[in-house]
């Protein structure tokens, strides 16, 4: 069973796309819960790996790339110095 929910905490949702590249474990106050979903995470991961591989190097390349992340903080630069 995959869940819906994923909760948006410590940054992980910005690196990772739920079920795109990699698997977000929503969050509970109950272990038992959250050992099941992490098994449920490792689970797709090896039913995926072939198909997350190739989506992952892609992401990466695109989010991380020495230009990409050179590009935002131009970005960001013009825009403080801007306001």
């Amino acid at each position: 069973m995959i869940l819906d929910r994923v909760v948006n905490a410590g940054g992980q949702p910005d690196i990772i796309d739920h079920l795109s590249t990699g698997y977000l474990a929503p969050w509970s106050d109950n272990r038992k819960e959250n050992a099941l979903r992490i098994a449920e995470g490792i689970l797709w991961g090896i039913n995926n790996r072939n198909s997350v591989i190739q989506t992952m190097q892609q992401s990466v390349i695109e989010k991380f790339a020495e230009n990409t992340v050179a590009e935002k903080y131009i970005r960001l630069f013009r825009k403080l110095l801007n306001q």
